[in-house]
């Protein structure tokens, strides 16, 4: 998860995630942090995609309060394995 999230070429940033950044504040640098050095709280879960693996990693941020962000890890179907990140946020810390 850290490596792929090194480099922001891997990352796809859906409507999704923007809407619940902007609802929550969390910009896009908190969610780097998150993904680069946060905690995966437990063992990859498969999701409803075939192939896909959802993993939850979470991250006391400077401001004290605790964020998370839910990914799932997909693979490329072509011969070249190409893995992309897709990203949802929020505090764990409900306020």
């Amino acid at each position: 998860m850290r490596e792929l999230a090194t480099d922001t070429a891997n990352l796809v940033w859906t409507d999704h995630i923007e809407q619940r950044m902007s609802e929550r504040g969390i910009d896009a640098s908190a969610v780097l942090q998150i993904l680069r050095t946060g905690d995966v709280d437990d063992d990859p879960e498969e999701s409803e995609v075939s192939g896909d693996w959802k993993v939850k990693v979470t991250r006391k941020m400077p401001t004290g309060r605790i964020a998370d962000v839910i990914a799932a890890i997909t693979e490329s179907r072509k011969l070249v394995l190409i893995t992309t990140v897709l990203i949802t946020t929020e505090w764990e810390d409900l306020r």
